[in-house]
């Protein structure tokens, strides 16, 4: 099975062919305002939560992908790995409506969903991460 990480680098590069220039992107990124993570009452699920304003779902979605791996070498590097395997993981990737995309990864530990909502203004993300 492929990894998440080599879908969402196709589709990153894909979107970035259609999407605004990277210069653009970039500037967009700058403006990118993110809340604290929220942990449930229990301390079991977390959530963390970013508007990426005057931007699109699929520019939000470049922007998110960057982020995770720029904050995340390691990921970026085991990913890379040719030795690397993803077991027990399925993606479910539902557009709700044309104004709302989620993402949710089934692993073998747990589930996390992030949740694109553009409101014609910018673009929520909130990701949530469930443990078994």
């Amino acid at each position: 099975m492929r990894p998440l990480f080599y879908l969402c680098l196709a589709l990153v590069l894909s979107l970035s062919a259609q999407a605004a220039p990277l210069d653009e992107l970039a500037s967009s990124a700058t403006q990118v305002q993110c809340k604290d993570t929220v942990y449930s009452p229990e301390g079991i699920e977390l959530a963390d939560e970013c508007y990426y304003p005057n931007t699109a779902i699929k520019q939000a979605y470049v922007l998110y992908v960057q982020a995770m791996l720029e904050n995340m070498p390691e990921l970026k590097t085991m990913l890379l790995s040719d030795t690397y395997q993803l077991t027990q993981q399925s993606d479910i990737f539902v557009w709700k409506n044309k104004h709302e995309l989620i993402i949710t990864d089934d692993f073998s530990v747990g589930i996390s969903q992030v949740i694109f909502r553009f409101d014609g203004k910018g673009t929520q993300v909130v990701t949530v991460y469930l443990p078994d």
